[in-house]
């Protein structure tokens, strides 16, 4: 997710910039959904040009943020979300990896077709379960009691 030009992530402690990024989600989930739709529209008017310059300059850098910010979680802060919640983010992370690989290996075989159908489908499925389940993490991070919660970025 991308950072905030206007607050200096460095100047929160880790749990303020977590509920900062979290909140700002729904934004970021809905500029994907739109580039989503607008690579998946040209491949299928036969636009592969615009297509391939939409995937390459807003939805890999989109896509790349969201994978980097959720392993972050993952190799982080996973002890935060507890059993139940971390259960179901490990698995929400294995489908994005799984999403990703397979993405890529239609954009390396140049299937464009296929490509269209993953982002308008089953990505647009994908992000909208992760913006449904978002508020979830963001509720563990807010009442977690870890004390590096706590502690700024650079401490």
């Amino acid at each position: 997710m991308e950072k905030n030009n206007d607050t200096k992530l460095d100047d929160l402690t880790i749990r303020e910039a977590m509920l900062l990024v979290l909140d700002k989600s729904p934004m970021e989930f809905a500029r994907m959904k739109d580039a989503f739709k607008r690579v998946s529209d040209c491949f299928d008017l036969g636009d592969d040009v615009n297509g391939l310059q939409i995937l390459s300059e807003e939805v890999f850098p989109l896509v790349r943020s969201l994978a980097e910010f959720c392993t972050s979680i993952f190799d982080h802060h996973l002890l935060v979300l507890g059993e139940d919640v971390g259960y179901e983010f490990c698995e929400k992370l294995k489908q994005l990896n799984e999403l990703l690989t397979t993405l890529a290996e239609e954009t390396h075989s140049g299937n464009f077709t296929e490509i269209g159908d993953i982002l308008r489908f089953d990505m647009m499925d994908f992000i909208s379960g992760l913006d449904d389940f978002f508020p979830e993490i963001r509720k563990c991070f807010e009442a977690g009691e870890f004390s590096g919660l706590d502690k700024h970025r650079g401490d």
